[in-house]
């Protein structure tokens, strides 16, 4: 599960609030292998070319890269294992799906240092057109598929927060 500061818990498909989401949810691996690591990868699908782009080109926003997140434990994922760092959504207008998904780490513990693959950043720019198979792919110690998933949505300014009209 999903847990945002203030206690906000998010089902699949729930609309986390503005605001309610500026650092880090606690992530809750009740249940998963004790003795294995995963990394979760958030995106938002969502974002349009630019996001001000006539041509309406979706591409998928890379949010959030966590490393090294124990079964069983429960939690807000230590920052020195950030692959890439947390960025709190924000859509600039309308409804955007945020996806969550967990992936296995084959060999146990990895330093967040061996990850390849990515040339991302803190600015808008540095994290449009992530590509997770891509990601995965070339960190071989990422099972694949996926082990779990999660979505929410978050309304842009004045938006009311419903489900996305286009799904890619």
């Amino acid at each position: 599960g999903v847990t945002y500061p203030g206690g906000e818990k998010t089902a699949n498909g729930e609309c986390v609030g503005q605001g309610v989401n500026d650092v880090a949810p606690a992530i809750n691996l009740e249940g998963f292998a004790e003795d294995a690591y995963y990394t979760l990868i958030m995106t938002d699908p969502d974002c349009l070319d630019g996001c001000e782009s006539p041509s309406n080109a979706s591409f998928v926003y890379l949010h959030w890269i966590a490393a090294n997140l124990q079964g069983g434990a429960a939690g807000v994922p230590d920052p020195t294992e950030f692959v890439i760092p947390y960025k709190s959504p924000a859509p600039p207008a309308g409804t955007h799906r945020y996806t969550l998904s967990l992936w296995k780490q084959s060999t146990g513990y990895v330093d967040v240092s061996d990850f390849n693959g990515y040339e991302y950043g803190n600015g808008f720019y540095e994290r449009m057109y992530f590509d997770a198979q891509a990601f995965v792919s070339v960190n071989a110690f990422l099972d694949y598929p996926a082990v779990a998933a999660h979505y929410f949505n978050a309304a842009g300014p004045g938006a009311n927060c419903t489900c996305p009209s286009r799904i890619p």
